[in-house]
């Protein structure tokens, strides 16, 4: 059963609609705008920038921002797309969208601060003076904008029903709309 549910959630992932999963899930905290706070949750997820992130990631956890490595790995700035994140481990984390222009000074980010989310232009890759921020991306997350569903979503009902932990759906791809 616990496999069925499993499949079940990464079908859903796999035919979540929009432009990309990540950012239908960031877009869900702009209206009505989730207020921020580092104590209130909204759906199950902390209402602070690190929250924000998991939600949208589908994390299943509020990660904080020493954490958000432990579910992505870094990439270039040349590499960066659409649900992908500029992170300072100490301090903050927001997502990126898109590219302002073809000079690459300014981006498109969902960010979670004081007082609410909020869609906007920032400089890359952030503010001056507010510390060293560095692209990740989610693990699975591929450089076409498909989506390798990780583990626990790795298992399909006949795999689990022969007791067989190793197969299952490696492969499972999500399109980039």
């Amino acid at each position: 059963m616990k496999a069925f549910f499993a499949l079940i959630s990464a079908l859903l992932v796999v035919f979540a609609s929009g432009k990309n999963w990540i950012t239908n899930n960031a877009d869900t905290w702009l209206n009505p705008p989730v207020y921020y706070s580092q104590s209130d949750y909204h759906n199950g997820y902390r209402q602070d920038c690190s929250g924000y992130v998991s939600m949208a990631w589908q994390l299943g956890t509020s990660a904080v921002t020493w954490t958000i490595p432990n579910y992505s790995h870094q990439i270039d700035k040349s590499q960066l797309q659409s649900g992908d994140v500029l992170l300072n481990v100490d301090e903050h984390v927001l997502i990126f969208d898109a590219w302002t222009d073809g000079s690459q000074t300014y981006y498109y980010a969902y960010e979670q601060t004081p007082p609410q989310t909020i869609y906007h232009s920032v400089q890359y890759p952030y503010w001056s003076g507010y510390g060293t921020y560095v692209p990740y991306r989610l693990n699975g997350m591929q450089a076409d904008g498909t989506f390798a569903v990780p583990a626990p979503f790795n298992a399909t009902a006949t795999a689990a029903a022969a007791g067989d932990k190793a197969a299952g759906i490696k492969n499972l791809r999500i399109s980039k709309n």
